[in-house]
């Protein structure tokens, strides 16, 4: 059974840093995803989200809603009539891909396919296999009709926040880490000072942040 209540996952979905600024890009009419829309609102808020609707006949011309986006989603739906995203002839995607993978990294691109007939799995695994620019991004969802699509990608944003600030921590480690090297050199007890304070910050770490996904 689908939970369909935000309090439930209010652990789980709260941002312990900035919020992230997501664009959500597909060839459909935004009503059409905008249950993926409004996951995305209660997760990072809705003036953190927005929505473009990609040209499909002069995809060269591609611009995103918002240059300084973090994440770019790529939504897709099988009632369009096919799946062939890219990487072939006639693929839908190919060159809007290249363009978001540019704008924000392959690691910050995720792909959604939607309303699919079949073992989302296998599909999945075809399209990977099939059209291996897909393996670049940091995920691809499919989606059947009757999937608890939108605990699935709360889930994985919650995590995806998540792992982002554990990178900002060790950056931040590492920083300090140079600080008390100077320290130890100039002034030995506020050196160990620091270093008591920079074991409790490891502590904090390793004990309180989430494992990365």
């Amino acid at each position: 059974m689908c939970v369909s209540e935000p309090e439930t996952r209010t652990e789980l979905m709260a941002n312990p840093g900035k919020p992230r600024r997501v664009n959500i890009s597909s060839l459909t009419q935004s009503s059409q995803h905008q249950w993926l829309s409004e996951v995305l609102a209660r997760q990072y808020g809705e003036e953190y989200v927005t929505r473009t609707q990609l040209p499909l006949s002069t995809y060269w011309r591609f611009n995103a809603q918002r240059q300084d986006q973090d994440v770019e989603i790529l939504y897709h739906t099988k009632l369009m009539g096919r799946l062939n995203l890219c990487d072939g002839r006639d693929s839908l995607y190919s060159l809007y891909l290249k363009e978001m993978f540019r704008k924000v990294g392959e690691g910050n691109v995720i792909v959604v396919v939607d309303d699919v007939t079949g073992e989302t799995d296998r599909i999945k695994q075809r399209l990977r296999r099939e059209q291996p620019t897909l393996q670049k991004c940091q995920e691809l969802f499919v989606f059947t009709t009757s999937d608890c699509k939108a605990d699935i990608i709360a889930e994985f944003f919650g995590k995806f926040v998540v792992t982002e600030k554990k990178k900002r921590d060790q950056f931040n480690v590492w920083r300090l880490g140079v600080v008390v090297l100077l320290l130890l050199n100039t002034n030995r007890p506020a050196g160990i000072a620091i270093v008591i304070l920079v074991l409790l910050y490891l502590f904090y770490i390793v004990t309180i942040s989430s494992p990365d996904f």
